[in-house]
């Protein structure tokens, strides 16, 4: 496309009216007309700056390694088990749940999200063919016509039709089927293939924090000293961190909806109604949406009406 040898905005605009009125792509002249005089390059790109992975991006996975290996582990078989052994029920149920914790972190970190393939023909196709297609509307735009961005579903650095709810993940460099969020604890992203994974990990830190605190209730004449105070103290900051969790995960899969869809729902179209209010084209009943997340039922797909011009392609779960 002209557009990308251009060198100022003005001359982008130009280039694309002068080679599209004639073709008939009326969208991406007016989408280049109306976007490109009013957005600016944020302030790191103009500075050559560019955002890339985190350096400092195993620091939150040290913090729970330290936090449970290093520390509440020890302090948990040397001076907590051998004192509270009346509680024998809660010590057999706590060691059940770090089972579960560490079997579903390590699928997590091992079972990707839901990669969405690089280097896909289809995008070569698009990209060649995007000059060339007919508005299935022709002639003068109405006053309420929706300008769309019509390359808002092409990631050019993984060269792909980005599916619908995907999204490109500057960290792990790889657009995400389901994007949800990237999470610095498990150093990887959320997405639709460890969903489940994440949700039992995060509800078995929940639980964990939970049984902790009332066995601490209990038996408070063993909270002595410097080490165990600063133990309380990690049970309570790590009880509310994983509670907001499980409540924000929860309300997700009651809803159909990422973490990503529910903060910047605006950037999508398909979440806006004609007068730009927020609607769930992905609510199907709370039963349905929970079934959808545990994949025990078939994904929600956005209708073909309501997707990209440039995509039209069946997405693949499995």
């Amino acid at each position: 496309i002209k557009y990308w040898k251009c060198k100022t905005r003005k001359e982008a605009v130009v280039s694309t009216q002068s080679t599209g009125e004639g073709r008939q792509y009326f969208d991406v002249i007016r989408w280049f007309q109306e976007y490109l005089p009013s957005h600016q390059q944020p302030f790191l790109l103009r500075t050559g700056i560019k955002p890339g992975p985190t350096k400092n991006a195993h620091v939150a996975f040290l913090l729970l390694f330290f936090n449970l290996v290093l520390y509440g582990y020890p302090m948990y078989l040397f001076y907590v088990l051998p004192n509270s052994m009346e509680f024998y029920y809660l010590h057999a149920l706590l060691i059940g749940i770090q089972f579960v914790l560490w079997i579903s972190y390590f699928m997590c970190r091992t079972v990707h999200p839901g990669y969405v393939p690089t280097n896909d023909p289809e995008y070569e196709e698009i990209m060649t063919k995007i000059t060339k297609f007919t508005l299935t509307h022709e002639g003068p735009f109405g006053p309420h016509h929706r300008v769309t961005n019509p390359f808002s579903e092409l990631c050019h650095t993984c060269e792909t039709v980005r599916p619908p709810r995907s999204k490109h993940c500057r960290v792990c460099r790889k657009c995400v089927l389901m994007f949800d969020h990237h999470c610095p604890y498990i150093y990887t992203c959320v997405g639709y293939r460890n969903r489940i994974y994440f949700s039992t990990f995060i509800t078995s830190g929940f639980l964990t924090c939970f049984v902790g605190l009332y066995m601490a209730y209990y038996r408070w004449d063993l909270v002595a000293g410097p080490l165990m105070y600063v133990g309380i103290f990690d049970l309570f900051a790590s009880a509310f961190a994983t509670t907001l969790l499980v409540i924000q995960t929860t309300s997700a899969a009651g809803r159909n909806l990422t973490v990503n869809e529910s903060v910047n729902w605006k950037k999508y179209d398909h979440f806006k109604s004609p007068d730009d209010k927020f609607i769930n084209p992905f609510h199907r009943g709370v039963l349905r949406n929970v079934l959808e997340f545990f994949h025990l039922a078939p994904p929600t797909e956005l209708s073909f009406a309501k997707r990209s011009v440039l995509n039209n392609k069946k997405i693949e779960y499995a």
